[in-house]
This record gives structure tokens, C-alpha cells and sequence, in this order.
């Protein structure tokens, strides 16, 4: 029985933590001792990788503040040298991380490895922003940057026998691919920062909506039951974030330590519309739909710069809903928003005035049209026939309006005349309604 227990105490090690892995918890076969802490914290979790992660990132921090007093390298090269030591290093976790997995079995710091490279992958240290001011060799250098970072997802999903398909490859380098080009188009002297910014949140919409809401899921080949399932799940789903996080983190970069204090809070604003966004192409709830497609509205007069870009992508968004719904209502919405942003084409505010209304034979008018009456045809809103039936009065109001009379008179000879037509009509509509009734009914 003595023997049984010890056995059972040494093979039964440290439990996980509920503490979020601070405090171990140890049962009461197990002793308190220096042995079994240091176990925990150095060998299930290891805070080594994270030591050498700080060390790496500082010692770039110290480097770079002092890179221009370096003689050994000269010209644009100084901008590349750190990062291929970063490059180095990043290859270097995930050669561990293949390792540990691979040959010893320990999971568990090899998946620490990886969502530590998922940290540094997308340029935490700013090398791309100093890369973005350069030409030609910028822009080499960008480009071998997302080979390399091709090849670094390729290396965590062996690490972690993830089942990754071209979506997530395709996905996360589109991701990355937008970091430099935005910050190659936010660096040039003749570009807007208020609408580069805006266009970057907008962004920022479809990458949450690409990486985290529309993403398929994953799977990884080290989980053989439902609670390791449960736990790789949640690291590709912290993995996927951090991603999105760093995104985000470049452009904000820009935005509170670079753009100009007279567009920050233009800017700023432009976040929120980002939001609004998301929630009008996520929202079930078709209340919740107009509230937010409301809010953006608002908000992008805040920019109006960016007015025209808002409500194109406002109408592309309620128009996708529209369309997955079969709601008429917001397919009316989709429509006469497109038709506002193409009747603001080229307005950008500083001060000038709106434009006018087009003639209501234009073409602007005639597509609305044509909009209006698919829309009624096919999901018979009551909004799009009453917009359809208001449009033709006002149509044939301008159409026989120069050989209506001009006196009272003839006026009213009109309205009698329509009296009739109306009682007529009355009459005709009931015939053709209640003709197939029964006697109950009538």
C-alpha cells in the first residue's frame, strides 16, 4: 500500500492551475517544497522563452536608438540589419518549437514558442515603418519579408500538426501585406492621412471579419480528446487574434505618435466607424442593422473627406445583408445610399457646398429606379412600392404638368374628372377581388 501511494505521488505532478498558471495547486500527497515550485514555473511553465523574447526585443530597442553612431554598416543597409537579426531569431523559436514537439513531446512549451512567434511576426519593433521610407529597396525587402513570413506558418503548423489550408496562408499575408503598404502610403508627403486612416479601420473590419468571424476552423493533430481539443482550439484562436492585434497596433502606431494633431481626432472618430461597420455585417438583428448603419452615417460626418468611401461600403454592406435576408427594406437602403454616393462624387467638404440634386430623368435616377423595382418585385416591400409608386407621380406630374390647365376653373374640371376616374377605379378593384368569393365572405 506504501509503495502504491508513492508511486501514485510521483507520478501524479504538479496539476494545471486554475490561477492562470501563477500558483500551482498541489495535492495533499504532494509536498510544498522549492523542488516542486521551481518544477512548475521552469519545466510545465517554463518562463525562460519569455526572458529570451524580452531580451531579444530590448537589446534590438538599445541598438536601434544607438544604430546611427555604427560605422559598420552605412546607407540603407542599417535599415535591414536588425531585422535580419530578428528574421534569425524567429527561425530559431520555431526550430525549437519543432523540436520539443516533435522529438521530446512536450507540447505545451513548444505551443509557448509559437504564440511567441505569432507576437513577433507581424514587425513589433517597427523595422517595416523604416523600410517604407525607402524605394525600390523598401519595398524588395517587404516582399521577401512575406516569403519569409509564409514560410514561418508553415513551420507552425508542423510544429503543431495544425491542418492549415490556403484560406488562412492566403488570409493572414493579405494581413501582413497591408501593414507596408499603408505605411508606404501614410509616409509619402502628398498622401491624405484622413483617408489612408479611415481606409486602414476599414481594413481593420475585414481582417477581424477574415481571422476571427468568417475564419474555418482548425485542428490540431496533438489532440487526442475532447479537453485537448478544447485547449489547442483556444491557442489557434489567440494566435488569430494577435494577429489582428498587431494590425491594429501598426496603424494606431501611426495614428497617436506620427499623424498630424490636426486629423488625430478625425481619425479617432474614424475607429468607431470601424465598428459600426462590423456590426452591420454581423448583426442578425435587422433593428440592429439600421441602428448601426445610422451610427456610421453620423460618424463619418466627422470626416467628410471620407463621406462619399462611407457610404459606398455602407451600401455594399446593407446590400449583402439584404441580400442574405431577403429584406427589402434594407435592399431599399443599400439602394438610395449608393445613389447619395454617386450624387457626392467628388465632394470632399473644406468648406464647399453640396452639390445639387440631379435632373430626375438622369441616368443616377433611372439605375435608382430600376433598383426600386426589382426590389418590389422580388421581396414586395411596402417601402420600395410606396419610393416606386411617389417616383412615378412625380414622374408623370413633369411629364402632362405644361397641359394641365392654369385657371381655377380648368382645375377643377380636372378633379371632378379624376373623381370619377376614381369611383371607377374603386369599383374595378372590387370586381376583380371578390369576383371568386363565397356568399360567407361577402
Amino acid at each position: 500500500m506504501d509503495t502504491t501511494i508513492a508511486t501514485d505521488t510521483e507520478t501524479r505532478s504538479v496539476r494545471p492551475a486554475g490561477h492562470f498558471g501563477l500558483i500551482p495547486d498541489l495535492s495533499g500527497l504532494q509536498k510544498n517544497d522549492a523542488r516542486s515550485w521551481l518544477k512548475y514555473f521552469f519545466v510545465e511553465y517554463n518562463p525562460l522563452y519569455f526572458i529570451s523574447a524580452f531580451c531579444m526585443l530590448y537589446g534590438i530597442f538599445l541598438i536601434d536608438r544607438n544604430l546611427a553612431t555604427m560605422t559598420i554598416l552605412s546607407g540603407s543597409f542599417t535599415a535591414v540589419a536588425l531585422l535580419l537579426v530578428l528574421q534569425l531569431y524567429e527561425l530559431s523559436l520555431l526550430a525549437a518549437a519543432i523540436f520539443l514537439a516533435h522529438r521530446l513531446g512536450a507540447i505545451r512549451p513548444a505551443a509557448m514558442l509559437c504564440l511567441l512567434e505569432c507576437v513577433l511576426l507581424f514587425d513589433c519593433t517597427f523595422r517595416l515603418e523604416g523600410l517604407a521610407m525607402q524605394s525600390w529597396f523598401g519595398m524588395a525587402i517587404d516582399v521577401l519579408w512575406l516569403l519569409m513570413l509564409a514560410l514561418k506558418l508553415r513551420l507552425i503548423a508542423v510544429a503543431m500538426r495544425l491542418d492549415i489550408r490556403a484560406y488562412h496562408y492566403v488570409s493572414v499575408l493579405l494581413t501582413a501585406a497591408c501593414i507596408p503598404l499603408l505605411i508606404a502610403f501614410l509616409s509619402r508627403v502628398d498622401s491624405n492621412h484622413a483617408v489612408g486612416l479611415q481606409v486602414a479601420a476599414w481594413l481593420g473590419t475585414l481582417i477581424v471579419l477574415a481571422l476571427e468571424l468568417r475564419r474555418p476552423s482548425l485542428r490540431s493533430g496533438w489532440a487526442m480528446n475532447e479537453d485537448q481539443a478544447r485547449l489547442a482550439d483556444s491557442c489557434i484562436k489567440a494566435a488569430f487574434r494577435i494577429f489582428i492585434g498587431f494590425y491594429f497596433y501598426h496603424v494606431w502606431a501611426f495614428l497617436f505618435f506620427v499623424a498630424e494633431p490636426s486629423i488625430r481626432v478625425q481619425a479617432v472618430f474614424g475607429q468607431f466607424s470601424a465598428y459600426f461597420l462590423l456590426c452591420v455585417l454581423t448583426r442578425t438583428s435587422a433593428s440592429d442593422i439600421w441602428k448601426f448603419a445610422i451610427l456610421m452615417l453620423m460618424n463619418s460626418f466627422f470626416t467628410p473627406v471620407v463621406l462619399t468611401y462611407a457610404l459606398i461600403l455602407l451600401s455594399v454592406a446593407m446590400g449583402l445583408q439584404a441580400w442574405h435576408r431577403s429584406d427589402g427594406n434594407l435592399g431599399v437602403a443599400a439602394s438610395l445610399l449608393m445613389f447619395a454616393a454617386t450624387c457626392l462624387s467628388g465632394w470632399n467638404g473644406d468648406g464647399a457646398p453640396m452639390p445639387d440634386l440631379p435632373a430626375w430623368y438622369s441616368w443616377k435616377f433611372g439605375v435608382l429606379a430600376i433598383c426600386l423595382l426589382l426590389i418590389s418585385y422580388r421581396t414586395r416591400s411596402l417601402l420600395a412600392i410606396g419610393l416606386v409608386s411617389g417616383a412615378a407621380c412625380y414622374a408623370l406630374y413633369q411629364a402632362v404638368g405644361p397641359l394641365l390647365p392654369h385657371k381655377e376653373i380648368g382645375k377643377g374640371a380636372v378633379v371632378i374628372a379624376l373623381a370619377f376616374l376614381m369611383l371607377l377605379t374603386g369599383l374595378w378593384v372590387n370586381m376583380h377581388f371578390r369576383v371568386h368569393t363565397g356568399d360567407e365572405e361577402a
